[in-house]
C-alpha cells in the first residue's frame, strides 16, 4: 500500500510540472526556470552573506546550456535569470544603494554616465523584499530586463548595456563577491 502511494505521489509531482529543486541554506531553488519562452537550467546557487555572518539571500543563476563558465560568457548569455531568495527583510533604500554602489565596477566613467537613465528607471522598480520573498531579474535577447517579485512582474526596461552591467554585479569580472560568482556561473 505504501509503495503504491509513493508511486501515485511521484507521478502526480512530475506530471504537474513541478520542477525538482536544490536546497541552499534552507532555501529551495528550482532546477529550471522559464525565461521568456525558454526553459533555462540552473547553473549554480550560493548563499550571499554580509560581512561573513549576516545571511542576505541565496542567489541562483540560470544560463543557457553550453554557456562557458567564465564571467564574459555568463554576462553575454541570454536568456538568463538571476534569482534571489531572501533570508531577511531588506529595505528598498538598501537595494537602491547597493545597486548604485556596485553597478559601475570595471566600467569607465563615460560608460557609467551612459547607464544613469536606465539605472534611475530600474531603481524606481525595486520593492522591499521580505524574508522568504523571491526576486528575479530576467535578461532576454535584445536587452530586455524584467524584474519580478514572487513570480509577479514588477517592471521592465530595454537596454542591453544596462542589462550586462546589472548582471555584472554578481557575475562580472569585478563582482560583489568572487566566490559567489564562481559558484553560480558553474566555475566551482
Amino acid at each position: 500500500m505504501n509503495r503504491q502511494l509513493v508511486i501515485i505521489l511521484a507521478a502526480t509531482f512530475f506530471s504537474a510540472g513541478v520542477v525538482p529543486a536544490v536546497e541552499v541554506a534552507g532555501k529551495a531553488i528550482p532546477d529550471l526556470a522559464q525565461v521568456g519562452k525558454t526553459d533555462v537550467p540552473l547553473r549554480g546557487a550560493e548563499l550571499l552573506k554580509y560581512k561573513w555572518v549576516i545571511s542576505l539571500y541565496v542567489a541562483g543563476l540560470y544560463l543557457p546550456a553550453g554557456t562557458e563558465a567564465t564571467p564574459d560568457a555568463a554576462v553575454a548569455a541570454s536568456p538568463k535569470r538571476l534569482l534571489m531568495h531572501y533570508s531577511r527583510d531588506i529595505p528598498r533604500e538598501k537595494m537602491v544603494e547597493a545597486t548604485d554602489e556596485t553597478i559601475g565596477r570595471g566600467l569607465a566613467p563615460v560608460q557609467i554616465q551612459a547607464l544613469q537613465s536606465s539605472l534611475k528607471t530600474w531603481n524606481a522598480l525595486y520593492p522591499a523584499p521580505l524574508e522568504n520573498d523571491v526576486l528575479t531579474f530576467d535578461h532576454l535577447p535584445g536587452g530586455v530586463l524584467i524584474m519580478a517579485l514572487n513570480g509577479t512582474e514588477v517592471g521592465r526596461l530595454t537596454d542591453e548595456n544596462f542589462a550586462r552591467a546589472l548582471f555584472s554585479i554578481w557575475i562580472g569580472k569585478e563582482p560583489v563577491k568572487e566566490s559567489l560568482r564562481d559558484v553560480i556561473i558553474g566555475k566551482k
